[in-house]
């Protein structure tokens, strides 16, 4: 009570009769709602009267009794408000009011909910609605959800009081979209470069493959993969002169050449730690 006595009134109107934008208008609506917070709490919501122009509550008459919008699904507003409510918080603190509202049978909830799309186009569905296969792209507009005091399809009045749970901004793109991304990719350079096997059938006249040879054509890739993968020290003696040198070679001795089998025949007998009395057997 001392809170509400502190609080100064507004001194007397001065103005123009008549204009409800005067400041002194302004200063009993602030008045009147330091009052009501300082009994109901600072965040108590106080919802202003608000004249609406004539054309626009007509145009939301229009939009909230026209059939179209809805396309028969009454209970669409309601599945819209459920889904956002599990994102946005006030979204799922208005969806919990409605609830308990409806718990408690109070006769309001969210099946009272109604919408309205400005501008108003007659017969186009609700963005809230999914969308029809080859649907074109919807026009931007404003899409409102209205829990209204009053029932649903009356006409809008145009002294309104409404208070503003929520809001976003949101990009309806179409059902299909051609789109591409580019970025780069480093390979790693250990891996070997055939990661395709391709296979050709033996027989260039079959019409079709057969069972036989197209498991012969994979055991075959097999046995060619593991000979690839043979290093030096799988092939002894023999594997210090891999891959083979080309080098000139004279079988009658005319012109400088190198025997390279009598290099061969040393590096085996070496491994092998076998004497030899061949005379033709050098030994390096």
């Amino acid at each position: 009570r001392a809170a509400l006595h502190a609080l100064a009134a507004p001194g007397p109107r001065t103005g123009t009769d008549g204009d409800p934008a005067e400041p002194w208008a302004e200063a009993v609506a602030a008045w009147h709602t330091a009052r009501i917070r300082a009994v109901l709490g600072g965040d108590f919501p106080v919802v202003p009267v608000v004249e609406l122009p004539t054309a626009l509550a007509a145009e939301l008459t229009a939009s909230t009794t026209d059939g179209a919008l809805l396309d028969g699904a009454r209970l669409a507003p309601a599945e819209w408000l459920l889904a956002h409510s599990r994102v946005r918080p006030a979204a799922g603190r208005l969806w919990s009011v409605l609830c308990e509202a409806e718990r408690r049978r109070t006769g309001v909830g969210a099946t009272q909910l109604a919408v309205a799309q400005l501008p108003y186009r007659p017969g186009e569905p609700w963005v809230g609605l999914r969308f029809a296969d080859g649907a074109p792209a919807r026009p931007a507009g404003t899409s409102l959800v209205l829990l209204r005091s009053d029932g649903a399809s009356d006409p809008v009045p145009t002294r309104v009081a409404a208070l503003v749970v929520d809001q976003w901004h949101e990009h309806l793109s179409p059902r299909t979209e051609t789109t591409g991304v580019a970025f780069h990719f480093d390979a790693p350079g250990a891996r070997a470069p055939q990661s395709v096997l391709l296979a050709v059938p033996p027989d260039q006249q079959a019409a079709t493959w057969s069972t036989e040879a197209l498991v012969d054509t994979v055991l075959e890739a097999v046995d060619l993969t593991r000979a690839r993968t043979v290093d030096l020290d799988d092939v002894l003696a023999i594997g210090r002169f891999m891959p083979a040198l080309y080098l000139a070679f004279d079988l009658e001795r005319a012109v400088p050449s190198l025997d390279i089998s009598a290099v061969v025949r040393t590096a085996v007998l070496q491994a092998t730690l076998v004497p030899s009395s061949d005379p033709e057997v050098v030994d390096p």
